[in-house]
């Protein structure tokens, strides 16, 4: 397996993101191709990682403010099934600071659910990230979702800074 990592811009590219998403968290949580599109080209990432020619991995985030500062918020970040924990995902993340630091953020927020291990694991421990803040149900109810479907969403908010390695 030889797995690269693109950057996109464009709504062809981006759809393979969101039929991505669809397959990992269900069409009603995938965020939508012009939604993608416009934050590619207007200060966002989004990237695709490949093996070969086909889709396996993506991830989707776009500036926002938070607390005192412009960061690259990290939204969505997937890897099928099939593909997991083969290092894709980190491939993304590690591609995600190296770009966001080259497009002049300090750093990169996002959040996840404290009460899945290994997300907790991965997030701390393998990318380095700080715990800033923690939210009650920061999502409301998210039905389409069949991970988080009837869950309450409490998430830790991260930020790492994109000069650390």
């Amino acid at each position: 397996m030889t797995v690269h990592i693109k950057r996109l811009t464009e709504p062809a590219e981006c759809a393979q993101c969101h039929r991505l998403a669809a397959a990992v968290w269900g069409e009603e949580s995938a965020c939508s191709v012009p939604q993608m599109v416009i934050h590619a080209n207007f200060g966002g990432l989004v990237l695709l990682a490949q093996d070969g020619e086909v889709p396996v991995g993506f991830l989707f985030s776009f500036p926002a403010r938070y607390n005192t500062e412009w960061v690259l918020w990290s939204h969505e970040t997937a890897v099928l099934p099939a593909y997991q924990h083969q290092g894709i995902g980190t491939l993304l993340k590690r591609t995600q600071f190296q770009v966001a630091g080259q497009m002049g953020y300090e750093a990169v927020a996002w959040t996840f659910d404290p009460l899945v291990a290994r997300n907790a694991d991965f997030n701390l421990n393998k990318l380095g990230a700080l715990v800033e803040d923690y939210r009650i149900d920061v999502y409301g109810p998210m039905q389409g979702d069949p991970i988080n479907r009837d869950l309450p969403t409490d998430r830790w908010i991260v930020r790492r800074p994109t000069t650390v390695e």
